[in-house]
């Protein structure tokens, strides 16, 4: 365990390959900070940036497997998630999301926050989620 004034490695990941180019947004797609993995929000894009769909459930799926790209590339994986927060443009996509995330994370339950909200940054994205995760051997 690092004591208090320890130095925290620190490493920056503004693309990802394979996620969709963020650096025209002046964001980076994950921080690892010592033993956490904190990912930008993540949402139904292909590596170019376009939606994979205008369903829900596709982009949904989608998401979650840019956040196990992210994940991967930053050494942990989707079990190593710690928490969660998921925004939806319309409550009606509730049990959608349930459903896509226990295919996804099998029974690991993660604390989260489900937050419905207007709008995304793309008016037809549906889902984004953020989550902070750890990294085995840090």
């Amino acid at each position: 365990m690092p004591t208090p004034d320890a130095e925290i490695e620190i490493e920056r990941h503004q693309e990802v390959p394979g996620l969709s180019p963020v650096a025209k947004y002046a964001y980076a797609q994950a921080i690892s900070a010592g033993a956490f993995v904190f990912l930008a929000g993540q949402a139904g894009l292909d590596e170019t940036g376009q939606l994979v769909s205008l369903e829900f459930e596709q982009q949904a799926r989608r998401t979650f497997a840019n956040i196990e790209r992210a994940l991967q590339h930053v050494g942990s994986t989707l079990s190593d998630i710690v928490t969660m927060t998921v925004f939806i443009t319309d409550w009606r996509y509730g049990p959608d999301l349930v459903r896509v995330r226990q295919d996804v994370l099998g029974d690991d339950l993660i604390p989260s926050a489900l937050i419905g909200v207007s709008q995304l940054a793309d008016p037809a994205m549906l889902v984004e989620i953020q989550c902070t995760a750890v990294r085995r051997g840090k």
